[in-house]
């Protein structure tokens, strides 16, 4: 799995705020339309100008109860 990861963190740090917040705004209409009403967030990385806010905004712009925390995984090495 850790190789996996790694490749994968290499991948994300590379998202911007934009891609995030279009990632939330696609997301959460989708979730609803399933039936969910609260959703969770487990964020791994911010680094592009990402940050926390980037999901929130993006969050309160659809209106859903949206949750988040900070992931706690680590690649095993600096990136």
């Amino acid at each position: 799995m850790f190789p996996w990861l790694r490749g994968q963190y290499r991948i994300w740090a590379g998202i911007t705020p934009a891609a995030s917040r279009t990632s939330v705004i696609v997301g959460l209409p989708e979730l609803a339309l399933s039936g969910c009403t609260t959703v969770f967030d487990h964020s791994y990385l911010f680094k592009s100008g990402n940050t926390i806010d980037c999901l929130v905004g993006a969050a309160r712009e659809f209106g859903s109860r949206f949750h988040r925390s900070r992931g706690s995984m680590s690649p095993g090495l600096s990136l």
